[in-house]
C-alpha cells in the first residue's frame, strides 16, 4: 500500500459483485491486514519423484510438479450478522469457491478514499464469538492471477 493510506482500519470497506450491478458492501470491518503479494515464481514447485528402473547411479530423479503459488491475499475480520443476506452470501461463496470481483475502499490520511479491485475467492471464512458476545467472521481473500489494481 502507498504511504498515504491510513494506518487505522476505520472506514475500510470490502465489496463484492458479479458484474450485475454495484458491489455489495460489507462495512462492519473490525480489522484488516495489508494485502500480501507474491510475485510470479515466488513459490517453489513441488518435486515429483520419477525414479525408475532405468535410473542410473543409485540417485533418485525428480522433476518439477505444480506450484501452490497464490498471487496474493487479503485478510480481514468483520462483525458478522447472520440475518444479513450479504453476510450469508460470503459464507456460501466460501463453501462453493465462488470467484468474484472484490472492491476495497481504504481511507486515506489526507481525506477521501483509495479504491482497488481484485478478482478473488474466499479461502477462509471462520465465525467466532468472544466473551462480550460480538460475533466475528475472519476472512481471507485469495487473489486470482495478478488482478489487484488501485484505481487512478
Amino acid at each position: 500500500m502507498s504511504k498515504d493510506v491510513a494506518t487505522l482500519g476505520k472506514g475500510f470497506k470490502l465489496g463484492s459483485g458479479n458484474g450485475d450491478g454495484p458491489p455489495e458492501t460489507y462495512a462492519d470491518i473490525k480489522g484488516i491486514q495489508s494485502p500480501k503479494f507474491n510475485p510470479p515464481g515466488a513459490a517453489s514447485p513441488e518435486k515429483v519423484k520419477v525414479t525408475s528402473g532405468s535410473t542410473t547411479g543409485n540417485i533418485h530423479e525428480y522433476i518439477d510438479g505444480w506450484s501452490d503459488r497464490v498471487p496474493g491475499e487479503l485478510t480481514c475480520e468483520l462483525v458478522f450478522d447472520g440475518g444479513d443476506s450479504t453476510h450469508g452470501r460470503l459464507e456460501s461463496d466460501y463453501e462453493v469457491g465462488t470467484e468474484r470481483t472484490y472492491q476495497l475502499t481504504v481511507p486515506v490520511k489526507t481525506g477521501g478514499t483509495k479504491i482497488a479491485t481484485v478478482e478473488g475467492r474466499l479461502s477462509k471464512f471462520e465465525i467466532s464469538s468472544d466473551i462480550e458476545g460480538v460475533v466475528k467472521a475472519s476472512l481471507a481473500l485469495s487473489f486470482i492471477e495478478d488482478t489487484f489494481e488501485w484505481a487512478p
